[in-house]
């Protein structure tokens, strides 16, 4: 999903791809648990696409674990994050697996502008994984989104991280994670959408 401008390597792209990268891993290593993979289109456009699909499949999120969703991934020069919008249990866990297996990321509780927003709204606590730029490498929105400022290395670290952390999660005798969507995260979601005002 990306804008009319650019030429849409870094957003989105590797996000797209990366979520193939998943689909091809659990199709070699057959998960315990029911993986689903969604490709929501017209996110710059107000979150369109996962509206849609939480609106489409209200009853059914009731089954819904976790939403993991990928914004962007794999530039040169960047930093990996994780925004969850989810108790900080899951938090402290993205920070673990990072530390265990030697993956540099930055876990923090919050709402993210893309499409995990959507599930956390419908219920589903939600995350977004993202590689981001510092000024002057890749850039969304413009003529520099291309793949100039992108590496294989990193967009597989991150891809393998990704995978990594959703088999935990996929196979895990327990599903560690709590359906509840915090008070403060919801309050968030209110301000983003827009249906709420800040004070």
């Amino acid at each position: 999903d990306s804008v009319s401008y650019s030429k849409g390597a870094y957003d989105n792209a590797t996000g797209s791809t990366c979520i193939m990268q998943a689909l091809a891993y659990f199709k070699e290593h057959k998960p315990s648990r029911t993986v689903k993979f969604v490709w929501c289109g017209s996110e710059e456009m107000g979150l369109l696409g996962s509206k849609a699909y939480v609106a489409a499949h209200k009853e059914e999120l009731e089954n819904y674990k976790l939403n993991i969703n990928v914004d962007m991934v794999g530039v040169t020069i960047g930093f990996d994050i994780a925004c969850v919008s989810a108790n900080t249990s899951l938090v402290n866990f993205i920070k673990y697996l990072g530390c265990e297996v030697g993956f540099a990321i930055e876990p923090r509780q919050g709402v993210y502008s893309s499409d995990s927003t959507s599930f956390a709204d419908g219920g589903v606590p939600a995350l977004s994984f993202a590689r981001i730029a510092p000024q002057g490498g890749a850039q969304i929105h413009s003529h520099r989104d291309v793949m100039d400022f992108l590496e294989e290395d990193n967009y597989y670290k991150t891809c393998d991280f990704i995978n990594l952390f959703a088999d935990r999660l996929v196979n895990s005798v327990v599903f560690p994670v709590e359906k509840a969507i915090p008070e403060n995260i919801k309050e968030e979601i209110e301000y983003y959408t827009g249906r709420k005002e800040r004070k």
